[in-house]
């Protein structure tokens, strides 16, 4: 018999920005994330709501909202010859409080089981390797939630504006 090859840290994409959503009865897209998870987006023209919640623990919502959204969410996590199951997830936002600075962040999520939580934030600006950065924060979340995200890479004042 042959070894079981070790899990391994990858990534994988999925559409946010309409292409491969469906639309609900209010006019917010439903985008099937990975595993049971879903995003919600809501445009209200300059202002963007998205939700984040499992299908088996639909209670369970993380809630952001915008000034604008990247097209793609990207899902941190383990691969393994059963499949990938992620553990994180990396969005692109510009935040509400942003009414000057024009940023462009990206949020890293920790998807446990029983919730998602705001984890990391990182300004794209200001770091040429703020994926890189994003990343590496998703692969060394804590397995915990904490109420108020962590900063890596150069702050900005787009950071400051939560306060960490």
């Amino acid at each position: 018999a042959l070894p079981a090859a070790k899990a391994k840290r990858a990534n994988a994409f999925t559409d946010i920005s309409g292409k491969k959503c469906v639309s609900d009865q209010d006019g917010a897209l439903l985008c099937k994330g990975l595993s049971d998870w879903q995003l919600e987006i809501a445009d209200e023209g300059n202002i963007i709501q998205l939700r984040i919640w499992r299908t088996s623990a639909p209670n369970t919502i993380l809630e952001f909202t915008g000034r604008g959204l990247g097209d793609k969410a990207e899902w941190r996590g383990m691969q393994s010859r059963e499949g990938f199951s992620p553990d994180a997830l990396i969005i692109r936002m510009r935040p509400v409080e942003d009414d000057l600075l024009n940023s462009s962040l990206l949020y890293v999520i920790r998807l446990n089981p029983a919730e998602a939580c705001f984890s990391g934030l990182v300004d794209v600006k200001a770091n040429g390797n703020a994926h890189a950065l994003a990343r590496s924060a998703a692969d060394k979340l804590p397995g915990t939630c904490d109420p108020h995200p962590q900063i890596y890479g150069k702050r900005s004042k787009a950071t400051d504006l939560f306060n960490s």
